[in-house]
Order: C-alpha cells, then sequence, then structure tokens
C-alpha cells in the first residue's frame, strides 16, 4: 500500500546513493568527509545529525562513536529525551548537514553532484522509506526518498549558485537554538516518549 509522499523509481534511471557500491561520498555513514562545525570537528554527517537530537551537553557519546551506525546506535540509546520538535525539525537539520558537507568538500563532491545531471538521486535502502526507497518485487525503489530530494536541492543551488548558495545554507538551523545550539558552521573547512523520528 502507498504512503503519503511516496516515490517509485526505476533503478536503471536514477543516481543511487548507496555505500559502499554508488555514490558512497553522498551517503551520511560513508567515513571520510569530516566536518567542522565552528571549532568542532565532527567524523561525519551522520554524527552531525544524530548528535543535534540531543542538548549539547548529552552530545558526547554520538560525537566520539567510532563509526557512523555506532553514533545512530548513541543517539538512540540515548537517556536525554531528544528535542521535542525533532519530526518537524529533522529535515531542515539534514538539509543543513548536507550543506555543510557539500561547501567543506566541494572539489570532490560538487563534480560529482554535476556528474547526476538531472537524475533524481535516490538513497537505496533495506527499510527506511522515509530517508530513502526500498527495493519492490518488480524491481523498482519506492519510499519519500528525503535524502535523495535534498541533494537535488543542493545539487540545483550548486549549478545555479555556487559555493556561495550553498554557504547560505550552511548555518544551524533556528530551531536549533539554546541548550539544542551549535557554533556557528562556516568555519574553515576540514583538511581534507513519542515514537522517534529516524
Amino acid at each position: 500500500m502507498a504512503q503519503p509522499n511516496e516515490r517509485w523509481y526505476n533503478v536503471q534511471e536514477v543516481a543511487l546513493i548507496r555505500a559502499p557500491r554508488y555514490l558512497p561520498a553522498l551517503a551520511n555513514m560513508t567515513a571520510g568527509y569530516p566536518v567542522s562545525v565552528g571549532p568542532a570537528r565532527i567524523q561525519s554527517t551522520e554524527h552531525l545529525y544524530q548528535a543535534s537530537k540531543l542538548r549539547h551537553e548529552a552530545r558526547a557519546a554520538v560525537l566520539e562513536a567510532p563509526t557512523a551506525r555506532a553514533a545512530k546506535d548513541a543517539a538512540h540509546l540515548a537517556q536525554e529525551p531528544w528535542h521535542p520538535e525533532w519530526h518537524v525539525i529533522r529535515l531542515p537539520v539534514m538539509r543543513w548537514c548536507l550543506a555543510i558537507k557539500l561547501l567543506q568538500h566541494w572539489e570532490s563532491l560538487a563534480p560529482l553532484l554535476a556528474e547526476t545531471k538531472q537524475l533524481a538521486i535516490v538513497e537505496w535502502s533495506r527499510k527506511d522509506e522515509f530517508w530513502g526507497a526500498v527495493p519492490r518485487e518488480d524491481g523498482s525503489l519506492a519510499g519519500q526518498n528525503q535524502l535523495g530530494a535534498l541533494w537535488e536541492e543542493l545539487r540545483a543551488g550548486a549549478i545555479a549558485g555556487g559555493q556561495a548558495a550553498i554557504a547560505a545554507l550552511a548555518s544551524p538551523p533556528g530551531a536549533l537554538r539554546g541548550p539544542w545550539a551549535w557554533p556557528d558552521a562556516r568555519a574553515p573547512a576540514p583538511s581534507r516518549g513519542r515514537r522517534r523520528a529516524p
């Protein structure tokens, strides 16, 4: 049964995000793309996204996790409550995380996005129909594919406005304030209980 906002994709006609096989650089779980947020150097956008669910004094276990997968697990195991509006703000938070990644790894990621041309960018997933799209029996993929949609949005911005357009998105969303705040993300690039939303 189709879900609200669900989209269907022909695997042969899209640019797939699936670490490590296809476009791994666009996957949040891929190592090797650290980001700087103010003075903090963070291992991956997944670490940044997951840590944003928590108050800044409760983020250490997430930020110090050895892998992106471990960071996600640490956020889910945290005893601290998540941001009370997380279900609402998770898309702007993810857009911010991806914008930082693109801006700080411009030389490698901007050409990669350009190579996808106008293809839909789709995160292949085994079970996440919100951020990605999952395989169906007929070989297609179906899901909301919000991560892919955000990368398409950033691709359009990068093509139309270059680094300046992406830099405009590289400040934390307004909802991340007070105990949820991050320092200004526009720092020099690195040298190289309710049911919880994903």
